[in-house]
C-alpha cells in the first residue's frame, strides 16, 4: 500500500491597520453625501449610501497581507501583488500618502528586487516583520 504524504503549506495572514481618517471617509460617503441629496431623490440616495457602504466594507475585508510559503501576497479588492520574500532587501517605516494597499498612513515601505518597492500597513507590525525575517534573515 503506497504511503501518501501531505505537506501542510504554511501561511500567515495580517490585516491592514485602519486609521481614523478612513472612518471619516466612510461616514461622509455613506451618510452625509446621500443625506444632502435625499430631498432630491430619496431612492437614489439610499442606493448610493448602500453601494458606498458595501464598497468600503469590501475594501476593509479584502485588504490583507499573506505570507504563504516563501511569498508575500498583498491583496486589496481584486488586485494581488506577489513578492518573493528572498528578494526583499529592506523594510522601513513610512508615512507616505502614495496610493497603496494600506488603510493607514502608519506604513512600512518594502524594497525588493532591483528597483521595486511597495507600501503596506499591517496592524501587527512586529509579527509581520518577524514572519518575514524568519524566512529572509538578511532583511534590513
Amino acid at each position: 500500500m503506497p504511503v501518501i504524504q501531505t505537506i501542510k503549506r504554511s501561511k500567515t495572514l495580517f490585516r491592514s491597520k485602519i486609521d481614523w481618517w478612513y472612518w471619516v471617509v466612510v461616514f461622509l460617503t455613506t451618510i452625509v453625501i446621500p443625506a444632502l441629496t435625499f430631498d432630491q431623490d430619496p431612492i437614489a440616495s439610499i442606493i448610493l449610501s448602500f453601494s458606498m457602504l458595501v464598497l468600503w466594507l469590501w475594501i476593509i475585508r479584502s485588504t490583507y497581507y499573506k505570507i504563504k510559503d516563501n511569498y508575500l501576497i498583498i491583496n486589496i479588492l481584486f488586485f494581488k501583488e506577489r513578492i518573493d520574500i528572498s528578494e526583499i532587501q529592506s523594510i522601513k517605516p513610512s508615512r507616505s500618502l502614495l496610493s497603496s494597499a494600506a488603510l493607514s498612513i502608519d506604513r512600512l515601505e518594502i524594497k525588493y528586487g532591483k528597483y521595486s518597492s511597495t507600501l503596506v500597513s499591517p496592524k501587527n507590525k512586529n509579527g509581520f516583520l518577524k514572519s518575514l525575517s524568519s524566512i529572509n534573515p538578511s532583511i534590513s
